[in-house]
């Protein structure tokens, strides 16, 4: 072993040895169950952090594909794993340019960045309980909320985008909106709100630049809400507020009342759901059973929604199995799901199954509105 390599081994090995224990501790336990690969992947990119003797840009590409893992699953393992990507890059790039101390010296960048994407990530939301709110309006500020059609709008339907601008704000102070419901009961509370400031130009900054690449549920992604699964709002009035974050205090400076309201019941009576199956799709069916589908089981089923042309709609897919009794049974797939028809009238997919399942009736309930419109069945025999 060269004496560079001796020198700077230990550093990779410490890594892997780290990396190793925070996979075995955070990766929670029902990753082990739903994704196995992405345990045992992390698991090999401490593997390859503890063989590697010389950083070069072959391990660096390993721990950026294994780190990427990070945005659907994350965990302080995964970012680990990608802080040192960045490590490995950097010091792979100044040996390669005949810097002396590169390991060091790219060691230092990767702590550099990955603190400063920590903090942007540990301030990118303030909670309620750390201030107190009171109202203040500026008559100079005010609140537009856009659709995803770029309209200005104050009627919206369940899973439409809704996109909120604030005006007349003063430039650097922080802000956040909030969600209050018209009892005055707070519906989606500060936490869920990336801080943002006001150049001057007009151009709006966010913090939590992390939490937009990893486009976490729950939060109100690049600022926006009631879009799939960041802070969809049922039907009813709310009022959005504009909170000017001065701790400990929040000041109210901006309201602005909006609803969620219904289909068109016309509109509404023109939405279908069928299914289909493999091999026929011209052939629309509300029931399927397998009893006639030999030995495989399932022949493969796909379950579709369909709006007229011009037309938007947005609700839930609900799927379930019953007894032949009618009687609910939980199974692994139970859940929902949103979905949102195409405006040129194309069939949109929300689920679908093939072979062997437990017997059974399983269930493609389509919800709008909160009404069921529609109740597709398989029959598992």
């Amino acid at each position: 072993m060269s004496r560079e390599k001796a020198r700077w081994q230990p550093v990779n090995i410490v890594l892997g040895i780290v990396t190793f224990g925070l996979v075995l501790c955070f990766c929670r336990p029902a990753y082990w169950m739903e994704a196995p690969s992405l345990v045992y992947a992390r698991l090999v990119a401490a593997i390859v952090l503890i063989l590697t003797r010389r950083n070069n840009l072959l391990s660096f590409i390993g721990l950026l594909l294994i780190g990427l893992t990070t945005i659907p699953f994350p965990s302080i393992d995964g970012f680990l794993i990608l802080f040192s990507a960045v490590y490995m890059l950097s010091s792979a790039v100044f040996r390669m340019f005949g810097v002396k101390w590169h390991v060091a010296k790219g060691l230092a960048i990767a702590l550099i960045l990955g603190f400063g994407l920590f903090w942007d990530s540990a301030n990118a939301f303030v909670h309620e309980r750390h201030l107190t709110i009171r109202k203040g309006l500026d008559e100079a500020a005010g609140i537009v909320l856009m659709s995803s059609t770029g309209q200005a709008l104050t009627e919206f339907h369940f899973n439409e985008m809704i996109s909120p601008e604030g005006k007349g704000l003063q430039p650097g102070a922080a802000y956040a909106y909030r969600v209050i419901a018209k009892s005055g009961a707070v519906f989606i509370p500060l936490d869920k709100w990336p801080v943002f400031r006001v150049r001057r130009n007009g151009t709006v900054v966010r913090r939590g630049i992390v939490l937009e690449w990893m486009n976490l549920k729950d939060i109100a992604l690049r600022g926006t809400f009631n879009n799939d699964v960041w802070l969809p709002l049922r039907i009813g009035d709310y009022t959005i507020q504009i909170i000017k974050i001065e701790k400990p205090n929040g000041v109210i400076v901006a309201e602005k009342d909006f609803s969620i309201v219904p289909y068109d019941r016309q509109v509404l009576s023109k939405v279908s759901a069928y299914l289909t199956l493999e091999g026929d799709p011209d052939k629309r069916l509300n029931r399927y059973s397998s009893k006639n589908a030999g030995p495989e089981g399932i022949n493969k089923v796909t379950a579709w929604v369909e709006s007229p042309k011009g037309s938007v709609i947005a609700g839930r897919r609900r799927f379930y199995m019953t007894n032949f009794d009618g009687e609910v049974e939980e199974t692994p797939w139970d859940g929902e799901i949103v979905f949102r028809t195409e405006p040129e009238g194309t069939p949109v997919p929300v689920g679908g199954m093939s072979g062997r399942f437990p017997p059974g009736i399983y269930h493609y309930q389509i919800i709008v509105d909160n009404r069921v419109i529609a109740d597709l069945e398989v029959r598992a025999e």
